[in-house]
C-alpha cells in the first residue's frame, strides 16, 4: 500500500528526536495519503523533540497529504523550531481530507510553509499551538484556501501573531469559494 511505499523510499527515523519522521531533501512529488478503509495516522506521541512529523527541503519538492491525521508532535528542540506537525522549506503542499491536531512549535504550530500551502475541504487544523506566530499555519508566500476548518489555534508570546494563520507582509492568504 501507500505507506509502505514510503517506508521503501525515504528514510523513516522514529528513535531519534532530532529527525522529522518523514524527511524529504530532494526533489520529488510525494503523496501521503489513506486509503478508503481509513486515514493514515502519525502521532508524535506528546513528547518533546527537535523535529517536526514531516519536513521537507528543495524547490522542486511538492508534497500532498490526502486523508491523514498528525497529531501531537512538540516541535520544541533547537534543531528545526518551524512546523510541528509538518515543515516545508522551499517547495509546495497541500491538504485534503487531513486532520492536524495537538502540534507545538515556535513558528506554525501545525503547519511552516516557506512557499505556496493550499488547504482543501475536509481538511481540520485545530488545537496547535505556537509560540510566538500561526498557531496553525505560518506561511512566508501564499496560503490559498478551498475550503476547510481552522479552529481553537493559539500562541502564546506577548509579541506573537496569528492565532490561526500568519501570514507575513510579503505573503498572501487567498480564500476562494
Amino acid at each position: 500500500g501507500a505507506l509502505r511505499e514510503v517506508y521503501a523510499k525515504f528514510a523513516l527515523s522514529l528513535d531519534s528526536p532530532e529527525k522529522a519522521r518523514f524527511d524529504f531533501d530532494r526533489s520529488f512529488r510525494a503523496q501521503l495519503a489513506g486509503r478508503s478503509a481509513g486515514k493514515i495516522t502519525i502521532d508524535g506521541g506528546s513528547i518533546s523533540v527537535s523535529a517536526p512529523l514531516i519536513k521537507t527541503a528543495g524547490t522542486s519538492c511538492a508534497l500532498a497529504v490526502d486523508n491523514c491525521e498528525l497529531r501531537n508532535n512538540f516541535n520544541t528542540g533547537n534543531t528545526y523550531i518551524y512546523g510541528g506537525a509538518v515543515y516545508i522549506f522551499d517547495g509546495t503542499c497541500s491538504f485534503r481530507d487531513t486532520v492536524i491536531t495537538g502540534c507545538r512549535a515556535s513558528e506554525g504550530g501545525a503547519v511552516y510553509c516557506s512557499s505556496e500551502c493550499t488547504i482543501y475541504s475536509g481538511t481540520t487544523i485545530s488545537g496547535n499551538l505556537a509560540t510566538d506566530y500561526g498557531g496553525a499555519f505560518y506561511v512566508n508566500s501564499t496560503l490559498n484556501l478551498y475550503g476547510g476548518v481552522i479552529t481553537g489555534n493559539s500562541y502564546t508570546s506577548s509579541s506573537g501573531n496569528g492565532g490561526g494563520i500568519y501570514v507575513p507582509a510579503s505573503g498572501t492568504c487567498a480564500i476562494h469559494g
